[in-house]
Protein backbone atom coordinates (compact mmCIF):
# COMPACT_ATOMS: atom_id res chain seq x y z
CA UNK A 1 0.00 0.00 0.00
CA UNK A 2 2.75 2.43 0.97
CA UNK A 3 4.80 1.66 -2.16
CA UNK A 4 2.00 3.20 -4.23
CA UNK A 5 1.94 6.43 -2.23
CA UNK A 6 3.06 8.50 -5.24
CA UNK A 7 -0.05 7.32 -7.09
CA UNK A 8 -2.33 7.95 -4.10
CA UNK A 9 -0.94 11.48 -3.65
CA UNK A 10 -0.99 12.35 -7.34
CA UNK A 11 -3.57 14.86 -8.44
CA UNK A 12 -3.03 13.70 -12.03
CA UNK A 13 -4.48 10.26 -11.32
CA UNK A 14 -8.26 10.34 -11.09
CA UNK A 15 -10.37 8.76 -8.37
CA UNK A 16 -11.68 6.11 -10.80
CA UNK A 17 -8.15 4.99 -11.70
CA UNK A 18 -7.14 4.96 -8.02
CA UNK A 19 -10.22 2.88 -7.21
CA UNK A 20 -9.32 0.35 -9.93
CA UNK A 21 -5.72 0.15 -8.69
CA UNK A 22 -6.94 -0.26 -5.11
CA UNK A 23 -9.39 -3.03 -6.01
CA UNK A 24 -6.94 -4.85 -8.27
CA UNK A 25 -3.57 -4.55 -6.55
CA UNK A 26 -4.44 -3.96 -2.91
CA UNK A 27 -7.67 -5.76 -2.08
CA UNK A 28 -6.99 -8.85 -4.16
CA UNK A 29 -4.43 -9.98 -1.58
CA UNK A 30 -6.37 -9.80 1.73
CA UNK A 31 -9.57 -10.99 0.03
CA UNK A 32 -7.97 -13.93 -1.76
CA UNK A 33 -10.22 -17.00 -1.55
CA UNK A 34 -12.93 -15.22 0.49
CA UNK A 35 -15.60 -17.37 -1.11
CA UNK A 36 -14.54 -20.20 1.18
CA UNK A 37 -14.43 -18.20 4.42
CA UNK A 38 -16.92 -18.38 7.28
CA UNK A 39 -15.72 -15.52 9.46
CA UNK A 40 -16.66 -14.86 13.05
CA UNK A 41 -18.14 -11.42 13.84
CA UNK A 42 -14.81 -10.30 15.33
CA UNK A 43 -12.85 -11.40 12.26
CA UNK A 44 -15.33 -9.72 9.97
CA UNK A 45 -15.20 -6.50 11.99
CA UNK A 46 -11.40 -6.50 11.83
CA UNK A 47 -11.43 -7.13 8.07
CA UNK A 48 -14.01 -4.39 7.53
CA UNK A 49 -12.12 -1.80 9.56
CA UNK A 50 -8.84 -2.72 7.82
CA UNK A 51 -10.53 -2.38 4.42
CA UNK A 52 -11.89 1.07 5.28
CA UNK A 53 -8.52 2.19 6.68
CA UNK A 54 -6.72 1.09 3.52
CA UNK A 55 -9.36 2.72 1.32
CA UNK A 56 -9.05 6.00 3.20
CA UNK A 57 -5.26 5.86 2.93
CA UNK A 58 -5.39 5.18 -0.79
CA UNK A 59 -8.27 7.40 -1.84
CA UNK A 60 -8.31 10.22 0.68
CA UNK A 61 -4.90 11.91 0.60
CA UNK A 62 -6.25 15.34 -0.21
CA UNK A 63 -8.73 15.25 2.68
CA UNK A 64 -6.13 13.96 5.10
CA UNK A 65 -4.18 17.19 4.72
CA UNK A 66 -7.25 19.26 5.58
CA UNK A 67 -8.56 19.33 9.15
CA UNK A 68 -11.67 17.22 9.38
CA UNK A 69 -14.53 19.15 10.89
CA UNK A 70 -16.73 16.09 11.25
CA UNK A 71 -16.37 12.37 11.71
CA UNK A 72 -17.44 10.54 8.57
CA UNK A 73 -18.85 7.02 8.92
CA UNK A 74 -17.04 4.15 7.23
CA UNK A 75 -19.96 3.50 4.89
CA UNK A 76 -20.15 7.16 3.91
CA UNK A 77 -16.43 7.15 3.10
CA UNK A 78 -16.79 3.99 0.97
CA UNK A 79 -19.75 5.51 -0.87
CA UNK A 80 -17.75 8.65 -1.53
CA UNK A 81 -14.94 6.53 -2.99
CA UNK A 82 -17.37 4.40 -5.03
CA UNK A 83 -16.34 1.23 -3.19
CA UNK A 84 -18.75 -1.43 -1.91
CA UNK A 85 -18.53 -2.64 1.70
CA UNK A 86 -16.18 -5.59 2.09
CA UNK A 87 -19.12 -7.72 3.26
CA UNK A 88 -20.84 -7.21 -0.08
CA UNK A 89 -17.66 -8.18 -1.94
CA UNK A 90 -17.37 -11.39 0.08
CA UNK A 91 -21.06 -12.26 -0.36
CA UNK A 92 -20.90 -11.70 -4.12
CA UNK A 93 -17.79 -13.86 -4.42
CA UNK A 94 -19.54 -16.64 -2.50
CA UNK A 95 -22.58 -16.37 -4.77
CA UNK A 96 -20.42 -16.57 -7.89
CA UNK A 97 -18.59 -19.56 -6.41
CA UNK A 98 -21.92 -21.28 -5.72
CA UNK A 99 -22.74 -20.78 -9.40
CA UNK A 100 -19.39 -22.31 -10.43
CA UNK A 101 -20.03 -25.39 -8.29
CA UNK A 102 -23.56 -25.86 -9.62
CA UNK A 103 -22.45 -25.42 -13.25
CA UNK A 104 -19.45 -27.72 -12.74
CA UNK A 105 -19.36 -31.38 -13.65
CA UNK A 106 -17.65 -32.82 -10.56
CA UNK A 107 -20.35 -34.90 -8.85
CA UNK A 108 -18.25 -35.36 -5.71
CA UNK A 109 -17.98 -31.59 -5.16
CA UNK A 110 -21.67 -31.11 -5.90
CA UNK A 111 -22.63 -33.82 -3.37
CA UNK A 112 -20.39 -32.35 -0.67
CA UNK A 113 -21.79 -28.92 -1.45
CA UNK A 114 -25.42 -30.08 -1.22
CA UNK A 115 -24.79 -32.07 1.97
CA UNK A 116 -23.42 -28.94 3.61
CA UNK A 117 -26.45 -26.93 2.53
CA UNK A 118 -28.91 -29.54 3.84
CA UNK A 119 -27.00 -29.92 7.11
CA UNK A 120 -26.91 -26.11 7.46
CA UNK A 121 -23.18 -26.04 8.13
CA UNK A 122 -21.52 -22.83 9.31
CA UNK A 123 -20.43 -21.71 5.83
CA UNK A 124 -24.03 -21.91 4.62
CA UNK A 125 -25.29 -20.05 7.70
CA UNK A 126 -22.81 -17.24 7.06
CA UNK A 127 -23.79 -17.18 3.36
CA UNK A 128 -27.45 -16.85 4.22
CA UNK A 129 -26.76 -13.98 6.64
CA UNK A 130 -24.52 -12.18 4.14
CA UNK A 131 -26.98 -12.62 1.27
CA UNK A 132 -29.90 -11.31 3.32
CA UNK A 133 -27.89 -8.21 4.25
CA UNK A 134 -27.25 -7.69 0.54
CA UNK A 135 -30.96 -8.01 -0.24
CA UNK A 136 -30.93 -11.45 -1.83
CA UNK A 137 -31.32 -15.09 -0.79
CA UNK A 138 -29.44 -18.36 -1.32
CA UNK A 139 -32.37 -19.77 -3.33
CA UNK A 140 -32.20 -16.81 -5.74
CA UNK A 141 -28.48 -17.39 -6.22
CA UNK A 142 -29.01 -21.10 -6.88
CA UNK A 143 -31.87 -20.35 -9.30
CA UNK A 144 -29.58 -18.02 -11.28
CA UNK A 145 -26.51 -20.29 -11.09
CA UNK A 146 -26.33 -20.76 -14.85
CA UNK A 147 -25.99 -17.04 -15.48
CA UNK A 148 -23.18 -15.28 -13.56
CA UNK A 149 -24.39 -11.87 -14.77
CA UNK A 150 -27.77 -12.47 -13.15
CA UNK A 151 -26.02 -13.40 -9.90
CA UNK A 152 -24.19 -10.06 -9.97
CA UNK A 153 -27.48 -8.26 -10.64
CA UNK A 154 -28.94 -9.81 -7.47
CA UNK A 155 -26.38 -7.84 -5.47
CA UNK A 156 -26.82 -4.65 -7.47
CA UNK A 157 -30.59 -4.52 -6.94
CA UNK A 158 -30.07 -3.29 -3.37
CA UNK A 159 -27.21 -0.75 -3.59
CA UNK A 160 -28.11 0.81 -0.25
CA UNK A 161 -27.69 -2.40 1.77
CA UNK A 162 -26.70 -1.47 5.29
CA UNK A 163 -23.96 -3.23 7.14
CA UNK A 164 -23.57 -2.90 10.87
CA UNK A 165 -19.95 -2.15 11.70
CA UNK A 166 -20.16 -4.19 14.90
CA UNK A 167 -21.52 -7.28 13.15
CA UNK A 168 -20.14 -7.12 9.64
CA UNK A 169 -21.13 -10.44 8.15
Amino acid sequence: LHELSRIWKSRNVGRRAKRRIFETLIMSVPLYNTETWALSPQECSFLSSSYVTMAKYAMDNVRRVQKKQYQESSLAALQRFGLPPVQKIMAMRKAIWIGHVIRGDDARVKNFFEEGRVANRKWWQVCREEFVKCGTHVDEVIANANNPLEIRKLFDKNPDARFDQNRDT
